[in-house]
């Protein structure tokens, strides 16, 4: 199950499709759609949420938790971040290879600064997986909140599915703030 929104704006259709959270499904989902109001067949498609907030900024909140589970942990939290971080033998000079701290703190949804560290810290040695891992767990509470603020963003401006209620019975609580 899926919640849609379509808006024109400017000689542009945008379209949104949102899964995840009360919309129904087992992670976060923001895809869609823009292109000109007489040319259907011209535009993108796909994971285009940073450009949908173009016509829906109220949605930057599931923009944010694109790829992430109902509980706002990103997907392979710990595997992909310490692939970014560069602790894997996949290493390259190459701009969007790793270490590649712009990706790890996308990913992670954490400050470039905090990034930047955890990059110098594995490069050097000074963080090891155990202690990646140990960082990525602590900041589950914070994930569970922009998961929350998510779902109260699917409330406000979707009709909730069946999906979705069954969901929330099955957790046995709302999956609001």
């Amino acid at each position: 199950m899926s919640v849609k929104v379509k808006r024109e704006m400017n000689g542009t259709i945008y379209r949104m499709e949102v899964k995840g959270g009360p919309a129904g499904g087992d992670y976060f989902s923001v895809t869609g759609d823009i292109f000109p109001v007489d040319k259907p067949k011209e535009g993108v498609c796909g994971a285009v949420g940073k450009e949908l907030l173009e016509a829906f900024p109220w949605a930057k909140p599931l923009v944010d938790l694109h790829l992430s589970d109902n509980s706002g942990v990103p997907m392979h939290a710990a595997e992909n971040g310490w692939y970014w971080a560069g602790g894997t033998e996949w290493n390259s000079p190459s701009q969007n290879d790793p270490p590649n701290s712009f990706h790890l703190a996308s990913h992670l949804r954490i400050p470039q600064e905090d990034a930047d560290d955890i990059v110098r810290k594995v490069a050097l040695k000074e963080m090891d997986k155990a202690e990646f891992k140990a960082f990525v767990e602590a900041q589950r509470p914070r994930w569970g909140q922009e998961a929350e603020q998510a779902n109260t963003t699917i409330r406000s401006h979707f009709e909730i599915p069946e999906v979705g209620r069954e969901l929330e019975q099955r957790m046995g609580r709302r999956l609001t703030a």
